[in-house]
């Protein structure tokens, strides 16, 4: 742009076109910066996140999926070869934990910007556990258990009400409060 002095890098500047109509128009007149054309990208990263055409989740979760994988590989490594259990908590926390969290934190900075829904929140973290459940074959409780997270925080970092929580997780507050406090209300009353 001479107008405004200002220099493009357009060997690294991507173009993704995002339409919902049912009958998608085909005539889109490609940008040119200096005479240069801008690459069509079906997917690009945006603050470490990968965004899609559709502007579905899949590919990041996936992506961030694979990594948490990789980095699994070396510590059931680690636990093959008898490591204490702080070493092996200290490399989760280090190699595993800071890409969920960080990722997380993205994620959440991004969908806060746009006003995004909570159910798009909701529907990405579940994807996201899901399929580390499934891949790793622990339960929610031992996360809880390893987190020593309370009820409290949880619903006060996700602002929302106890019935959406209970209704999200499908159980019920007597399981909660039995699985948290070891006592069992039914026999109580």
């Amino acid at each position: 742009m001479q107008w405004s002095d200002t220099v493009y890098n357009v060997s690294q500047t991507k173009e993704p076109i995002v339409d919902y109509r049912k009958q998608q128009g085909e005539g889109y007149a490609p940008i040119a910066i200096n005479g240069t054309t801008v690459e069509r990208v079906s997917s690009f990263r945006f603050l470490c996140v990968h965004i899609t055409e559709e502007l579905t989740w899949t590919l990041h979760t996936t992506t961030i999926t694979k990594k948490a994988r990789q980095r699994l590989f070396f510590l059931r490594r680690l636990r093959r070869f008898n490591m204490d259990s702080r070493i092996l908590c200290n490399f989760y926390r280090c190699s595993i934990e800071r890409i969920l969290t960080f990722y997380r934190c993205t994620v959440e900075s991004i969908l806060t910007f746009y006003r995004c829904t909570v159910e798009s929140i909701l529907t990405f973290y579940r994807c996201t556990i899901e399929r580390i459940l499934t891949f790793d074959r622990c339960t929610i409780e031992s996360i809880l258990t390893f987190y020593r997270c309370s009820i409290e925080s949880i619903l006060t970092f996700y602002r929302c009400s106890i019935e959406s929580l209970l209704t999200f997780y499908r159980c019920t507050i007597e399981s909660i409060l039995t699985f948290y406090t070891g006592w069992d209300f039914r026999k109580q009353f």
